[in-house]
């Protein structure tokens, strides 16, 4: 922490060290180990709506205290195919004031470095008794935005922000939001990596502890733990439930849709211990009549319950539809290149067709989960999916 905020937070510390030691309960273990919270997720996402920071706070409030204090939660950035491991490692300034970040990051396979930006905005509802009126005003609810490889920040309208690729992830207080989704052009998605476990007791927080590692190494070691940040559970972005949304595998031409043959998904099978790489390779339409008749072309690399590891490409040509028809869904079993009833429970895919008042709508859902979108490049590293 930094100075002056330094003898402020030393005073808690030192108040809390002499009065917890006798009031404390229950005893905590006195050197919890570091692998406590390490977190052994799928990276496999289903077809969900969540904010990700809401649901992975970097921080914890210290009711007692009025204080913001960081968890040291370790997450990664996925940007446009890059990796970065980053924390929030400081909240404060030298004065004390709340909302001078700074942010370790660490690109993959690269040293270290700090990102110092300010980014006070609305603060956060609990240490702010005008946040409400704060955020309704777009003159102070402001986004602070970070270039995460540029280690730049700088102030931008909302409107601004939306439409710019010059930016990868934004602080208004103690809010946070990513380039992507409804946010903005990006394509970042972020991943909870580790939150240390010594830092709760059976009531919350223990705030003891989380004071010891602010005045230390600001979670340096829970960094530097060993994470296969390509196989992380990155959340879906914001204003997009499905794993494979739709801007994501086919965009408008005109009254035709065209496929975005550059994506591919890892796709978990139904069935235990099956996979597929999932490509809309082609979208093939003409005019029939009044109506518009498709063909879905797919490319996939499938990996059975008997292989170690994913077979050669094939390509697969899905049943041709028409928009005559109001509403349609078709299961797909990937592995075998079936369609097959929707209530089999080897459907590996739903798509679903509908059309109505001259407008044309599609959608995949995941019976399981999927990886990506991800360039062919990166999916051709995946060996096998489990």
């Amino acid at each position: 922490m930094k100075t002056s905020l330094n003898l402020i937070l030393l005073f808690s510390l030192t108040f809390m060290l002499s009065c917890r030691e006798v009031v404390q309960s229950p005893k905590l273990d006195s050197s919890p180990s570091i692998d406590a919270y390490l977190l052994p997720l799928t990276p496999y996402m289903g077809d969900q709506n969540f904010d990700f920071f809401v649901e992975n706070s970097w921080y914890a409030y210290d009711e007692a205290n009025h204080i913001i204090w960081p968890n040291f939660r370790v997450y990664s950035l996925r940007i446009s195919s890059k990796y970065y491991k980053i924390q929030v490692v400081d909240y404060y300034d030298d004065r004390s004031l709340p909302g001078y970040f700074t942010l370790r990051v660490k690109p993959e396979g690269e040293a270290s470095y700090f990102i110092d930006f300010e980014a006070a905005g609305c603060g956060n509802v609990y240490t702010n008794p005008r946040y409400k009126e704060c955020i309704k005003s777009p003159e102070t609810n402001v986004y602070t935005y970070v270039d995460i490889e540029k280690a730049t920040s700088s102030k931008l309208s909302a409107k601004s922000a939306s439409l710019s690729k010059e930016w990868d992830i934004a602080f208004n207080g103690t809010d946070v939001k990513l380039n992507s989704g409804s946010n903005g052009p990006g394509d970042v998605r972020a991943a909870n990596l580790y939150l240390y476990g010594g830092f709760f007791i059976s009531e919350g927080f223990n705030f003891q502890r989380i004071a010891e590692e602010a005045f230390g190494l600001r979670g340096e070691r829970f960094l530097a733990l060993d994470f296969n940040v390509r196989r992380a559970a990155y959340g879906l972005p914001t204003g997009q439930p499905r794993a494979i949304f739709e801007t994501d595998w086919f965009k408008e031409s005109g009254d035709f849709f065209e496929a975005n043959s550059q994506n591919w998904w890892i796709i978990e099978g139904a069935e235990a211990n099956t996979f597929s790489k999932f490509n809309v390779k082609k979208i093939d339409e003409e005019i029939s009549g009044e109506f518009i008749q498709t063909k879905i072309t797919l490319s996939l690399y499938n990996q059975s319950e008997r292989d170690s590891e994913f077979k050669e490409e094939t390509i697969w040509e899905l049943p041709s539809f028409s928009s005559e028809t109001r509403l349609s869904k078709t299961c797909l079993d990937l592995n075998l290149k079936q369609v097959i009833k929707c209530s089999d429970p080897k459907a590996d895919l739903i798509l679903t067709v509908l059309n109505r008042n001259s407008k044309r709508r599609w959608r995949i859902n995941v019976i399981k989960g999927a990886v990506g979108p991800l360039l062919k490049d990166e999916m051709l590293n995946w060996v096998r999916g489990d």
